[in-house]
């Protein structure tokens, strides 16, 4: 008797811990939680690795073999202890490069370096940014030599992390550059919001070849920051609106090549304003992530074969371009494109206990790159890739 009330316990308990475990996984697919996800928030919250004091020896000394190690984050010192970043770069395209948090001097200061160096040493010529698409424009004009302050070409960047004295000093740097070399340096935003700016791409042009007029209204109310979400039945109806927009620009390509450059650019900032549309029709948060980082990736790519394949840098947080597969993140979207032709460096400044820069510290390492796809495997490459907190698959610099 008893024997049987316990199996009848047993079966009872199953069908709960089943059935709980099937509206937990509901629950999660419905808000857009996926197992993807569940993967990077183990990578970031997971405990690291403790090591003995003969594998932290061990790790200590594949680092000092194996690292570049830089002398200075501050720009204009010269390049020779970067030189090592050419083996390691290769002949990727793109060079993705992140950072830990924004807002940050250091990582400023270090991308600034970087992107002198990769600008005069391996002839990349678009920096494109998590910004505005259609911020680019006026700050283009400053960089190739228009009559435009630093600070009203900061000021299109319109989000407070960019506008900041570092980013300026780049913009100079960059304008400098372009001034005395026949290769110019031009900018990109590639983020889907604000939207305001590319509204304003597209209106302009409108007006200037003589367009319709037919959408004005709706451009008029994106420019003066009127426009309203929340209405969810005019949102679709803007949504038909803005498509009905992308297929008359489409129609209108011009003959002359200039021209033609004018109008691409137009009507990518037309359908970067249906990306936006469509990103804020869904209620689920976590879809909504998802999609943004999709279309940035989609608007990297705008931007490459806009300008012919030309050498890219791109710049983002660290969680946008990770190239970890099925995370949803840019980067892994980016990574299904161009494969072995970006190269991922994330810059990682985290000093808690266990972490990678605590590991390089105590390795007597200060402004260091690690090649990820160089570990080894073993004890080396669980303890490092442990102490990340995320999911560096390639580069790192610690700060």
């Amino acid at each position: 008797m008893k024997k049987k009330k316990f199996v009848s316990t047993a079966k009872r308990l199953l069908i709960i811990t089943f059935s709980i475990t099937i509206l937990i996984m509901t629950v999660m697919w419905a808000i857009g939680i996926r197992f993807e996800h569940l993967k990077i928030l183990k990578l970031i919250f997971s405990k690291p690795m403790e090591l003995s004091a003969k594998e932290k020896t061990e790790v200590h000394d594949w680092l000092q073999k194996n690292t570049i190690n830089l002398t200075t984050i501050e720009a204009g010192s010269g390049f020779d202890d970067m030189m090592p970043l050419k083996a390691m770069i290769a002949d990727a395209r793109i060079v993705s490069l992140g950072e830990h948090a924004h807002l940050n001097g250091s990582f400023y200061k270090v991308k600034h370096r970087m992107v002198e160096f990769l600008v005069t040493e391996m002839d990349f010529t678009v920096f494109a940014i998590e910004a505005s698409f259609g911020c680019a424009s006026k700050i283009n004009e400053y960089l190739l030599g228009g009559d435009v302050s630093p600070q009203e070409a900061l000021e299109e960047l319109v989000y407070k992390v960019w506008r900041t004295e570092e980013i300026q000093d780049m913009l100079i740097w960059v304008r400098e550059y372009n001034a005395t070399h026949d290769k110019k340096v031009k900018f990109y935003g590639f983020d889907t919001r604000p939207v305001f700016r590319c509204a304003k791409v597209v209106y302009d042009y409108l007006r200037r070849t003589n367009g319709t007029k037919d959408y004005d209204d709706i451009l008029l109310e994106w420019i003066t920051l009127k426009i309203d979400r929340s209405d969810r039945d005019k949102l679709k109806n803007i949504i038909r609106q803005v498509k009905d927009l992308i297929s008359y620009l489409e129609n209108q390509c011009p003959k002359a090549s200039q021209d033609k450059k004018e109008w691409d650019f137009a009507v990518q900032n037309s359908k970067v304003l249906l990306q936006y549309l469509l990103r804020f029709s869904i209620d689920n948060r976590s879809k909504r992530s998802d999609i943004r980082d999709k279309h940035m990736a989609d608007n990297v790519k705008r931007i490459i074969d806009y300008e012919e394949r030309a050498k890219t840098i791109l710049r983002a947080a660290n969680p946008h371009i990770t190239a970890l597969p099925g995370s949803g993140c840019m980067g892994a979207y980016l990574r299904q494109m161009y494969g072995d032709e970006m190269v991922v460096i994330a810059l990682i400044g985290d000093d808690r206990r266990g972490s990678l820069a605590e590991l390089l510290t105590m390795a007597g390492l200060d402004i260091s790159v690690l090649d990820f796809r160089s570990l080894p495997e073993g004890i080396v490459s669980g303890g490092i890739t442990e102490s990340c907190g995320w999911k560096c698959d390639e580069g790192g610099v610690s700060l």
